[in-house]
């Protein structure tokens, strides 16, 4: 990938540039709190872009070879983006089926139904 360095620099400055944007509506939305918090996230992440900066041609030389190695194996993309619909069509399941078992049941059956839902994604992520 030739803009690997550009890209991580503009998702460091994509964030610093959220954070300011959170700060600043916040403080005009008259959201004290908000306001406060976005700008000090805002002065956190351009502490850590200080620091990390020398180790962005490290993190794209990273970037590089994971994407490499992506574009030699594009047949699992496929295979990770099947079970990635699968795990969809299970979350969609799953909802209307705890929906209407918690109406019936009521709500002490929500930690089973919880349980089955982590367990099923697990299975279907491995």
């Amino acid at each position: 990938m030739k803009f690997s360095t550009i890209l991580v620099k503009m998702a460091l400055f994509f964030s610093i540039g959220l954070s300011l944007g959170v700060g600043i509506m916040g403080l005009v939305s008259g959201q004290i709190l908000m306001g406060v918090m976005g700008l000090v996230s805002f002065a956190l992440g351009i502490c850590y872009a200080y620091f990390v900066w020398g180790r962005i041609p490290f993190a794209a030389a990273n970037l590089n070879t994971a994407l490499s190695a992506v574009k030699s194996n594009m047949g699992l993309a496929g295979i990770a983006y099947f079970f990635l619909f699968v795990a969809f069509g299970w979350s969609v399941w799953w909802s209307v089926a705890a929906g209407g078992a918690m109406n019936g049941m009521g709500s002490g059956i929500v930690f089973l139904f919880l349980v089955s839902y982590y367990w099923t994604h697990q299975v279907i992520q491995n």
